[in-house]
């Protein structure tokens, strides 16, 4: 059985079971003996500077082609770190965990300090982290994004996009001293891009 979204590009599929690393797609497939599957759905928003997470959990019985919904919610996220050429880090705290969405035009992966890799090939790249005191959880990766297009001006010649891949450490942590958790979030292009076509003269 395959399950596709059908909320568009900008949606994406987020699988975890036991004994697998979490991945996430546009789609998925599942073997009919495999059961009742509990799969949820995740949409990022971003208009005029304002970003939410829509998040709808269904499941998805493989041998009868059954979907029952579960739940939705809409998330708001705050902005953590960004990058002139256009990569940005949104998140989002939960009672004892910090939550982090980073938009990704291709793909990406991070693994994290137990081991897990978590990988995405859709829209977005979805990370947590908890921290218990005295113990840090660290994930590190990457992932690829397009740089945004520059239109041409009277003296410049326009830029096109470029798909770039970005390094992304973060780490959350909280010590005997700190009343709460640490978050610290390290972003920065891998790629060398290329310099812009020059103009030429008349």
């Amino acid at each position: 059985m395959e399950v596709t979204s059908d909320a568009g590009d900008d949606a994406c599929l987020a699988i975890a079971q036991p004994g697998r690393d979490a991945f996430r797609s546009t789609s998925a497939i599942f073997d009919r003996s495999e059961g009742v599957v509990p799969v949820r759905v995740e949409t990022l928003r971003d208009a005029g500077g304002v970003a939410t997470l829509t998040v709808l959990d269904l499941w998805v019985d493989p041998l009868t082609l059954g979907v029952a919904r579960a739940g939705r919610v809409e998330l708001p996220l705050a902005r953590i770190a960004d990058s002139a050429l256009g990569a940005v880090v949104f998140g989002f705290r939960a009672s004892d965990s910090v939550h982090l969405v980073v938009p990704a035009s291709q793909s990406g992966q991070v693994q994290t300090s137990e081991g897990q890799l978590i990988s995405t090939s859709c829209a977005t790249l979805r990370i947590d982290l908890a921290a218990a005191r005295g113990k840090a959880a660290v994930v590190t990766g990457s992932f690829m994004k397009q740089t945004p297009a520059v239109p041409a001006t009277e003296t410049e010649p326009a830029v096109a996009p470029v798909a770039v891949r970005f390094g992304l450490a973060a780490t959350l942590s909280q010590t005997s001293r700190d009343p709460e958790p640490v978050l610290s979030v390290v972003l920065r292009p891998l790629d060398e891009l290329p310099a812009p076509p020059r103009q030429s003269k008349r």
